[in-house]
């Protein structure tokens, strides 16, 4: 046991002095208060995440009793520790600086009752105690954990989680840990820490690209700061800023490279060309035997190493710490870089995992490498959300090295074309084909390209001809590619009206895709045939297809992102029964993962359908602001313009997309032609033209009524009802009404009626239109759209809670911080604390986890 004259006890026992202008980190500080009621708290991460500050201002803001330990040496074994923890847990009740005498008991002893008999909530801190080291000053660490008194806790904080077994501590919710992903600064939090260092505004954009480069690192942030004073092109700054900066390099020189064994470093160094880390992988690059142990050590030790699973069979360095180790790499050892990449890449091939292989060939100069392992992958490449994995991968070639190679230049097609570049998908797609020397697989790549472009412009006749020509030229094994042309061509048939033909080939690339695993053109397929028959008014059936998918799609209790189209088609389906906060929260969903697989198609698609069910759902500024997210979106195409246009005409049919829509001329999207007709109808309707808007919906009833489009039907009989009226035609107006009710209640439709007012409603009602079960249910639909969609839960103000505040509180019960729920809500993080702030006084709480609790008991969430 070390002697007590051997330790420093007066240097340890004081949190550092906290610098002016510190931000304040309320989100972590609720955290601690929770795992302050508990028996012990883990804060761990890497160096310079901001641990020691964070406890210290959490500490002086809550105004907490505590004891604070610092440890500055090690290894300490079961006595000393004991001894430095009794005697800074005797000075800061006012006993004096002397730890108690005798054995590790009684020292243990002398804590608990010191603390028992403070009689107030207390906390010990020990920072630093990766320090610790010798195993019985860890076994000290656990005892003093489960030793505690109630009105006492432990909080750690160290560089790695202690070795002790938490299982116990965690099952009986006696523990919290918080590490680097919660340390890591928000952009809100970086924009307030920088406010001080350089004064005046910092915009989103920078405070974006500075938690991207730095992920959140406060150490980083720093040397950012530096770097950034007197500069005016601070965004080229910060683009630039990485772990080879000459402040970066040097803290990971100092801090990390310094202590480490050569053998060790070495194994870092030559994990550095890997994206991802897995022990196998390790195991095939370093050639080393013990990879698993390495990895563990790297992940206990702080070393800058996140899991990327709840198993920790994936890990991920620090961005700035690869660079850095990157950087030492190619000073020291340049000859092994394209050795190990290679090495990688022969791995990552032979398991499965084609794209990083091709990325790590191309970084290492083996273009032939690359385009063997293009050949025939391109589709399996964009599986799961890869768009701009594979795109980022082909941009590190020059374009002329691409367009030279047949299968380069097909994979590079297929990618433009999914992230919405059809100029740039043309031009790839002409090159493979120049250079296919006649290969049939090449060819039919290229015409299965053409074909989705077609689609994507709304020219069904061109996706018919390119998909059985595609269909003719691929062979039966390349069944990824003969998927994705009968997925075109059944929506070819789709844009022609050929119903029965689109939903045979749709069916048939479902079972295509089914046959070689791939889930995202099984899912484009199912998308498309859910929305031919929610066209036709079969909402039941388009439902079912979207729950089939789900349940298809999920591994693991997770979704892959591809689903994102459904969850917004389906959230169109859920309004059209008038389910409002269930169709939010699909919306919510679907854009989301829209967001995460990055095909623009769909991505547009989930931002319409999330910003038209905000505005039945009665937030008109939320949904404008949704659009306007769209309308921002880089390489829109023609047809998605117009998407954009027709929805906020919808929203608002006086606004200045209503005029814009009037004076387009014809598309050759007949689908989209005949919506944007109906859309006018109401927008002439809104404008009190009522002659203009009768023969405007009789037009779009004559066409829809050929093409079995049921839901534009009604919605072209309810403006043909109202027009009439206002032309004082009650006999006509009756009839269509009649008519209106009729399809309504035979396609179980909720949603067009009910949403066209109190006047349409009263009109009804005096003609005896809203009699029976059916009308009964126009009646309660027409209430909705009056008042609030919600407003059956048991709420303390008796207040129902709004559209925008269900969603927030549903993105609370997750976890969310307030900026990540304004980025997803689309507002300005005030916005969200003004929604958290009224719900919580409808549901009569105070904090966050009030709130969640509260939520859950109401059986809201």
């Amino acid at each position: 046991m070390a002697t007590l004259p051997d330790i420093d006890l007066s240097a340890t026992r004081r949190p550092p002095r906290l610098r002016a202008g510190l931000v304040r980190r309320d989100r972590l500080f609720e955290l601690l208060d929770r795992g302050a009621k508990g028996r012990l708290v883990v804060v761990k991460s890497p160096a310079g995440f901001g641990k020691t500050t964070l406890l210290a201002d959490w500490l002086e803001a809550r105004r907490r009793p505590h004891a604070w330990l610092g440890l500055a040496e090690g290894p300490l074994d079961e006595g000393a520790l004991l001894s430095l923890a009794a005697a800074a847990v005797r000075e800061a009740l006012g006993g004096g600086s002397e730890p108690p005498r005798g054995g590790s008991g009684g020292l243990l002893r002398a804590v608990v009752q010191d603390l028992e008999g403070s009689g107030e909530s207390f906390c010990l801190v020990i920072d630093d105690c990766h320090l610790v080291a010798d195993p019985s000053g860890e076994r000290a660490l656990l005892r003093l954990a489960e030793a505690l008194p109630p009105n006492a806790s432990l909080v750690l904080a160290g560089r790695g989680a202690p070795s002790f077994p938490l299982a116990r501590l965690r099952a009986r919710g006696e523990l919290l840990e918080i590490g680097a992903a919660e340390l890591r600064f928000t952009p809100a939090e970086i924009r307030d820490f920088l406010r001080g260092p350089l004064g005046g505004s910092f915009s989103d954009d920078e405070s974006a690209l500075l938690a991207e480069r730095t992920e959140g690192w406060v150490a980083a942030l720093q040397m950012a700061a530096l770097g950034l004073r007197g500069r005016d092109d601070r965004l080229g700054f910060l683009a630039s800023f990485g772990g080879a900066h000459r402040d970066v390099f040097d803290y990971f020189a100092e801090e990390a490279f310094a202590s480490l064994e050569p053998g060790f470093l070495s194994f870092l160094l030559d994990c550095s060309v890997l994206e991802t880390l897995s022990a196998p992988l390790c195991r095939a690059v370093t050639g080393r035997e013990d990879a698993v142990a390495l990895l563990e050590r790297l992940e206990r030790e702080g070393l800058f190493l996140a899991p990327l699973d709840e198993e920790r069979r994936r890990y991920a360095f620090h961005g700035l710490f690869r660079e850095a180790l990157l950087r030492r790499l190619e000073a020291e050892r340049p000859a092994e870089l394209p050795i190990l990449r290679k090495s990688a890449a022969d791995w990552l091939a032979a398991n499965g995992q084609p794209l990083e292989a091709m990325r790590l060939r191309l970084r290492a100069g083996d273009a032939e490498g690359a385009a063997a392992l293009a050949e025939g992958r391109a589709l399996a490449a964009l599986e799961g959300g890869r768009v701009e994995d594979l795109r980022g991968a082909i941009a590190v070639l020059p374009r002329e090295a691409v367009e030279s190679r047949p299968w380069l230049a097909v994979a590079a097609a297929w990618a433009a074309i999914y992230a919405g570049r059809l100029a740039e998908a043309a031009a790839f797609a002409d090159s493979g084909e120049l250079h296919a020397a006649g290969l049939p697989r090449i060819l039919g790549h290229v015409e299965a390209i053409r074909a989705y472009r077609a689609n994507l412009e709304g020219d069904g006749g061109e996706a018919k001809l390119r998909a059985l020509r595609a269909l003719e030229l691929l062979p039966p094994g390349e069944r990824m590619a003969r998927a994705h042309a009968g997925k075109s061509l059944g929506f070819g048939y789709t844009l022609v009206h050929e119903d029965e033909a689109a939903a045979r080939a749709l069916e048939a690339a479902i079972a295509e895709a089914d046959e070689c695993c791939g889930l995202h053109i099984r899912v484009l397929a199912a998308n498309d045939l859910a929305y031919l028959s929610m066209t036709r008014g079969r909402y039941a059936e388009a439902e079912a297809i979207c729950r089939r998918e789900f349940a298809l799609g999920s591994s693991g209790g997770r979704e892959s992102p591809v689903l994102g189209c459904l969850h917004s088609l389906l959230s169109n389906i859920l309004l059209s029964r008038g389910e409002m906060a269930a169709a939010l929260e699909q919306a919510r969903v679907g854009l989301e993962q829209g967001i995460a697989w990055g095909n623009m198609d769909r991505l547009v698609f989930s931002y319409l359908m999330y910003a038209s069910t905000l505005a039945a759902c009665g937030d008109r500024p939320a949904a404008r602001a949704v659009l306007a997210r769209a309308r921002s979106l880089p390489d829109l195409t023609q047809r998605h313009a117009v998407y954009v246009m027709m929805t906020a005409a919808e929203i608002d049919p006086t606004s200045p997309d209503a005029v814009r829509l009037e004076r387009l001329p014809p598309l050759k999207d007949g689908n989209v032609w005949l919506s944007c007709q109906s859309i006018r109808a109401r927008s002439h309707l809104a404008r009190r033209r009522g002659t203009e808007a009768l023969a405007t919906a009789s037009f779009c009833l004559e066409r829809a009524r050929g093409w079995n489009f049921r839901p534009v039907a009604l919605d072209a009989l309810v403006v043909v009802t109202l027009a009439q009226k206002s032309l004082g035609r009650r006999a006509e107006a009756r009839a269509a009404a009649a008519e209106a009710r009729a399809l309504a209640e035979e396609i179980g439709d909720l949603l067009r009626i009910p949403s066209r007012g109190p006047a349409l409603r009263a009109f009804l009602e005096e003609e005896g239109l809203l009699g029976g079960g059916f009308g009964a249910k126009l009646r309660a639909a027409f209430d909705a759209f009056a008042e609030k969609p919600e407003g059956s839960e048991d709420l303390r103000s008796g207040e129902p809670l709004s559209p925008r505040e269900r969603e927030t509180l549903s993105l609370l019960v997750q976890g969310r911080t307030a900026e990540e729920i304004a980025a997803l809500l689309f507002v300005a993080p005030s916005t969200v604390r003004s929604h958290v702030k009224s719900l919580y006084a409808k549901l009569g709480v105070h904090r966050r986890v009030e709130a969640v609790n509260k939520a859950r008991e109401l059986g809201i969430y």
